[in-house]
């Protein structure tokens, strides 16, 4: 069984990068917001196309099958900032409007399949 939790084991404070208040980061938006690129959205779309293409399952997206060009480079930076830093990023400018539901979901997926891999969260 556990034991309960002694606050007087706690750190006073914490100082790492996931350690954010909302106020600091609603002042600093430039820093978790990225603005797709048109040339990110083109990545994006041609990615979705091949894959789509493909005629598999989208459970079965992965980055191999999902082949991005030059926004790739920011999906690393951002399985970092994920992983070691802040913990989120927003990412805006995607014109969903103009997808079917299926082309919006490729992309969605795509996008998880460069940041990790998908797991179920239905027991």
């Amino acid at each position: 069984m556990d034991r309960p939790l002694d606050i007087s084991e706690l750190p006073a404070s914490f100082d790492t990068p996931s350690a954010w208040l909302g106020k600091d980061m609603a002042a600093n938006k430039d820093a978790w917001v990225y603005q797709l690129t048109a040339s990110d959205i083109a990545d994006l779309e041609n990615a979705a196309r091949h894959f789509l293409g493909l005629n598999v399952d989208i459970g079965e997206i992965t980055k191999q099958t999902f082949p991005l060009q030059t926004f790739a480079t920011h999906l690393e930076q951002l399985r970092h900032t994920i992983q070691k830093g802040r913990g989120f990023e927003v990412v805006r400018g995607l014109p969903i409007a103009d997808y079917t539901q299926e082309f919006a979901a490729t992309i969605f997926c795509g996008l998880g399949a460069h940041l990790g891999s998908a797991r179920s969260q239905n027991a």
